[in-house]
């Protein structure tokens, strides 16, 4: 695998990683990553193929996997993880980007492990805003 390339960057568009209710990183208040943001931290290293079993993602709850971005998910592209970052599931992974992908390789295939760009623990904390 290749790190980051310059096209996957720029289709990173101003997404948001969402942090609340379950997923909610400080108890008194919701807070945000920007996706793209991540994207240019992680530019010059490469993806570590991960097991999906170890990874905490919002598609584990039930999942509407017909929209328009579950159709268009193309997984062969990685998605971004956090390191030993709290999720729901007390994995060792939470996803920050890439949720309709991997509900769409859950679906409609037998893969059971993908390649992923990791941030450490303190980069996630370093990336993190709070909603307003």
């Amino acid at each position: 695998m290749k790190p980051i390339s310059k096209t996957l960057l720029l289709n990173l568009n101003e997404s948001y990683h969402i942090c609340c209710d379950n997923w909610k990183i400080h108890s008194d208040r919701d807070s945000y990553i920007n996706v793209r943001e991540a994207g240019f931290l992680l530019k010059d290293r490469l993806p570590v193929l991960v097991s999906h079993s170890d990874i905490g993602w919002k598609g584990m709850e039930p999942f509407q996997k017909y929209d328009q971005r579950y159709l268009e998910a193309d997984y062969s592209l990685p998605g971004i993880l956090a390191h030993d970052v709290k999720n729901p599931y007390n994995k060792k992974y939470r996803m920050v980007d890439g949720g309709h992908r991997m509900a769409k390789m859950v679906a409609e295939t037998d893969i059971k492990q993908s390649y992923y760009y990791i941030l450490a623990k303190a980069e996630f904390y370093q990336l993190l805003q709070d909603i307003r």
